[in-house]
């Protein structure tokens, strides 16, 4: 009877110890998910792209991890955005991310638009650049998936 009872608070003692450590490794990205980080993001548009754009243009990147940033309209004709040779600075706010990893953009109107490049800079995430230096699909998500053997989203 005795060794139940020390067997039975040893038990209970390793069960607490061992809930104790098991809640204090819960991942960083379960915690990020549930905030809003910023993030700054910068297009350049090519110099070979047209004079201006009137599309509408969406963007979406994330980490491997199922995090993911959305941003439905880029756009805003009236403020020049996506103009030939310029760089635009955006300011996004979403879901916190680890590592981006993969970044799409979508175009949709008969304009055409060709960046040159994507930039994007988190607070929990790499500083990562996107090429991509071609004219996008109209109506087609369009983009870099660097996961490495993760699907991304």
């Amino acid at each position: 009877m005795v060794k139940l009872v020390v067997f039975s608070v040893f038990l209970m003692g390793f069960l607490r110890l061992h809930a104790a450590s098991s809640t204090s490794f819960k991942p960083e990205t379960s915690l990020q998910a549930k905030r809003s980080c910023p993030y700054t993001v910068i297009i350049k548009t090519s110099c070979s792209s047209t004079t201006f754009t009137r599309d509408q243009i969406s963007l979406a990147y994330g980490d491997a991890f199922g995090n993911e940033v959305y941003a439905k309209r880029l756009d805003n004709p009236a403020s020049r955005t996506f103009e030939r040779c310029s760089s635009d600075k955006l300011e996004i706010n979403g879901p916190c991310t680890r590592n981006i990893c993969y970044l799409n953009l979508l175009r949709n109107g008969s304009d055409g638009w060709k960046p040159e490049f994507v930039k994007i800079y988190g607070p929990h995430a790499n500083t990562v650049s996107f090429n991509f230096n071609t004219f996008l699909p109209n109506r087609v998500w369009f983009g870099h998936n660097l996961c490495h053997g993760v699907s991304a989203p």
